[in-house]
Formats: C-alpha cells, sequence, structure tokens
C-alpha cells in the first residue's frame, strides 16, 4: 500500500506543481490512485494464466494451477484451495506407475462450479484441462490392470492345463511299462509252464506209458482253455506280444477202453466187455491209433 502511494505522489507532484493545483485536489488524485494500485494488487490473481505451470506428458503440456494460500481471496478461496490440493494429490499418485491410480471428476467438477457460482473471474480453465487428464490416465491405468490380471489367469490355466496333459502322459507312459512288464511275465510263466509239462509227460511216460496216454488224451481241452484265457488280452502298440504255443494234436480214430492197472496189454471197444468188468482200476479212455501207438492190442472178446 504504502509503494502504491509513493508512486501515485512521484507520478503526480510534476503535474500538480507545473498546474498549479489545489491541494484538495492533489490529495484527492492521490487517494484514487490508492485505490486503484489496491484494487489491482487483490485481483492479481484472477489474470489467466497466474500461477500455472506446465509439466509434459509425452508431446502434450498438461497446466496445472497452484495458488499461494497468501493469494487467496475472495468468496471462493476455501473451494480454490480444496481443488487445488485435490489435483495435487491426483499428481503424487500419477507419478507413481506401479500404485493404483483412480481420479473421480465428479468431485473436482464440483469444486469447479461452486468456484464459478462464488467468483466468476476466477480463472478455473487450469484445472478443467489437469482434471480432464487425471481422468484419462485413470481409466487407461484401469483398462491396463484389467488387462494384466486377464492375461495372468489366463497364463495361469494353461500351466495347469500343460501340468494335467504331463501328468496324463506320465500315467500313460507307466501304464504302458506296467502292460508290457506283465506280457513278459505272462509269457515266462506259459514258457515254463510248457516246460514243466513236457517234463512230467516225459517222466510220467517213462515209468508208466499207460498213465503218459491218459494224460496226453485228457490234457487238449485244459490246455486249450487255459492258453485261451492267458492269451485274451491282445497286444497294443508299445505292448508286447506273448508267443502262443499251438494246441496238442488229438489224436483220431474212435473209442477205445483200456484197463489202467499199468499192466494190461489190450484195449477194449466196449466199457462192457466181460473182461473190462474184472479191472477194479480206473477205466482209461484214448483214440485208437493212440492205444496202439503205446503198443496195445486188441481185445478178442470185443474186436
Amino acid at each position: 500500500m504504502k509503494k502504491h502511494l509513493l508512486f501515485c505522489l512521484i507520478c503526480f507532484l510534476p503535474h500538480m506543481v507545473a498546474a498549479q493545483f489545489p491541494i484538495g485536489s492533489a490529495a484527492l488524485l492521490l487517494v484514487n490512485g490508492a485505490q486503484a494500485g489496491s484494487k489491482a494488487l487483490k485481483n492479481r490473481a484472477n489474470k489467466p494464466g497466474e500461477f500455472v505451470t506446465y509439466f509434459r506428458v509425452g508431446q502434450d503440456s498438461i497446466a496445472s494451477k497452484r495458488t499461494p494460500e497468501n493469494k487467496l481471496r475472495g468468496a471462493a478461496s476455501t473451494d480454490i484451495q480444496e481443488l487445488e490440493h485435490y489435483l495435487a494429490a491426483a499428481n503424487a499418485k500419477y507419478r507413481q506407475p506401479e500404485q493404483e491410480f483412480s481420479f473421480d471428476n465428479a468431485t473436482s467438477s464440483l469444486y469447479i462450479q461452486r468456484i464459478r457460482t462464488q467468483q466468476p473471474k476466477w480463472d478455473v480453465l487450469p484445472y478443467e484441462q489437469e482434471a480432464q487428464f487425471y481422468t484419462q490416465q485413470s481409466r487407461a491405468r484401469y483398462t491396463a490392470a484389467r488387462e494384466r490380471e486377464q492375461l495372468a489367469r489366463q497364463l495361469a490355466q494353461q500351466k495347469a492345463v500343460a501340468r494335467q496333459d504331463s501328468l496324463l502322459q506320465v500315467a500313460r507312459r507307466r501304464q504302458a511299462t506296467a502292460d508290457s512288464l506283465r506280457a513278459v511275465i505272462l509269457a515266462r510263466v506259459r514258457h515254463v509252464q510248457d516246460s514243466l509239462s513236457a517234463l512230467a509227460q516225459q517222466q510220467l511216460a517213462t515209468e508208466d506209458p499207460a498213465a503218459a496216454v491218459e494224460a496226453t488224451t485228457s490234457q487238449p481241452k485244459a490246455v486249450a482253455s487255459s492258453y485261451s484265457a492267458v492269451t485274451r488280452p491282445t497286444s497294443t502298440k508299445g505292448k508286447v506280444k506273448a508267443k502262443v504255443a499251438p494246441r496238442p494234436a488229438v489224436s483220431s480214430g474212435p473209442k477205445v477202453y483200456i484197463c489202467g492197472n499199468g499192466r494190461t496189454e489190450v484195449y477194449h471197444a466196449s466199457e462192457g466187455c466181460s473182461a473190462m468188468n474184472r479191472c477194479t482200476y480206473q477205466t482209461l479212455i484214448m483214440r485208437t491209433k493212440e492205444a496202439q501207438a503205446s503198443g496195445l492190442r486188441e481185445c478178442m472178446k470185443c474186436f
């Protein structure tokens, strides 16, 4: 105030002296000059571009208006201060990309509307530009965050599917290995059984030819059924094929009956033969050619 009065006095003093104005007119001029200077100082913050700075985002410049507290005057000074604090907080969050950023444009719009109503001459254009920029950035970050979450879920699902497929492949390989081992074991078991059966037949033929003939006659059905039960699982890809021994051929010719005492030398055409009625041992049944191959001859009573 004193500076303005001194400035007015220095400016108007030469004119007063030159024109020989009365002292009252000079005083009136000084008072008017002081009021004009005070009013200009009071309305200084209302000038467009006052207290406005800019920060660059790419190739764009964003306005940012921050008014010092000692320069805030008028009915809307409180709303101006709160709006600028709100925008400053939004700017601080914007400068930290790792944090979630959300901006409520409705709040800033409400402050701007109240400032326009209470103090129409106040320049609110920088506030509107800054609020619009934060709104766009908030939406962009929200969209990017949702896309990252969706991508993370997709990656997690792909990993889960890949892990499940890997486990299924491991289970299938283990099953194939187990099936192969089972087939190999069954083949070896059958081979051992066949070897033992052949050895038993040889021993039986050496000790008792008639019993060996009976065992040979009664064996095919059991062997065939056991082989059919063993060879039922067919070989698949990756499994070992088990070799199946051929079924023993069944002798041809009509059936004949033999007394199983181990000493008989004849075979009978009927079980009701008088010679067979005297046999107290088990009756053996075989084909004619098998009996002849065993060294037996025909019974003279039956034939």
